[in-house]
């Protein structure tokens, strides 16, 4: 019994304690970007720009530039006795540099994964892209914290 009240009273006191998600107060319109410069891979980065739902307003005071830097790099991480590729290693890293003004601020994120070498080289390039997009998803809330810490 005593326990059946612990829990109902914890589930109110928990529940008027003002806790929301980190994630939710984080919406577009709290930090005003006036431009965003892209470099390196065009679809990566209209990828991962869409994922952080980042969008141009008009010019003000109060608004940054936003550079988005992003590199995509595919290495053979291990051959066998033939030399033929058996381990590919796909690393993703991309630069985000806020400004505005002469205050900048700049971090590299950076992520990889390795998977095998498949004979069927459609489902290799298939393999590829879902572990891209993985990579950009789990960057993604990590550049989301950067641009809103540094508002």
């Amino acid at each position: 019994m005593k326990k059946k009240i612990f829990i109902i009273c914890m589930l109110l006191f928990l529940g008027a304690c003002g806790y929301s998600s980190i994630y939710s107060n984080n919406n577009p319109t709290n930090v005003l970007i006036s431009k965003i410069i892209v470099k390196g891979d065009k679809k990566i980065n209209r990828q991962l720009l869409t994922l952080l739902s980042i969008k141009e307003v008009s010019v003000s005071k109060e608004s940054y530039v936003l550079n988005v830097s992003t590199i995509k790099k595919k290495r053979v991480a291990a051959k066998d006795k033939l030399g033929n590729a058996t381990i590919f290693d796909l690393s993703l890293e991309t630069t985000i540099s806020m400004s505005r003004g002469n205050n900048i601020n700049t971090k590299k994120f950076a992520s990889n994964f390795s998977y095998n070498n498949q004979k069927n080289k459609f489902e290799l390039s298939r393999q590829e892209a879902i572990t891209l997009e993985n990579l950009m998803e789990n960057m993604a809330p990590k550049i989301i914290l950067f641009i809103y810490s540094n508002k």
